[in-house]
């Protein structure tokens, strides 16, 4: 999905430098702290979450967790010490994938300490401050916009068919974004 190259050039025409390599942890908030005025979270569930699933990694997924929520919750403390600005772009209420047990905790800690947090229409702040506790003062409602940028013009359907060499006679099934279990693409 374009979404972040679009959200990264719409943010550098305006002057802002984006950089993809920060480390959820304090002595890199120190060391970097001088070349950054904020950090940005989206997705933030990556940062706590373990990937392993079954009852076997239950004890496993929990102390993971924990260690991640409260690095975050460090990091957080320390951008506030150090004048770091603190964005959360609330992209979705909930993963497609799910809710672990750790993500609301993970949200309320990232909303209450957020100095911005972004959301794409004023239902979805709505929402998020109800789940998340942050004060609406400090959040904006900055709608996703369009993906033209992103995208070549379209082309008559049966041209683009015949160039990926399909029948043009017969149904297409597309999928932009990820193949997910529950979008039943597999039957």
């Amino acid at each position: 999905h374009p979404y972040f190259k679009l959200l990264h050039a719409a943010l550098e025409r305006h002057g802002v430098e984006i950089s993809d390599s920060v480390d959820i942890g304090v002595s890199w908030l120190r060391a970097n702290c001088g070349r950054i005025d904020a950090v940005h979270f989206h997705w933030p569930e990556t940062i706590w979450r373990d990937r392993r699933s079954g009852a076997r990694y239950l004890v496993a997924r929990a102390v993971h967790s924990s260690r991640g929520l409260l690095r975050m919750a460090r990091f957080l403390h320390a951008a506030r010490r150090l004048a770091v600005a603190r964005v959360w772009a609330v992209h979705n209420l909930e993963p497609h994938e799910g809710v672990s047990l750790w993500d609301p905790l993970g949200y309320l800690l990232i909303g209450r300490s957020a100095d911005v947090v972004v959301n794409h229409s004023a239902w979805s702040l709505e929402e998020a401050r109800r789940d998340y506790g942050f004060d609406t003062a400090r959040a904006v409602v900055m709608p996703m916009g369009t993906l033209h940028e992103a995208y070549p013009p379209p082309r008559p359907r049966d041209t683009v068919l015949a160039e990926i060499g399909l029948d043009p006679a017969l149904p297409m099934i597309s999928c932009l974004g990820r193949m997910r279990g529950y979008k039943g693409l597999d039957l």
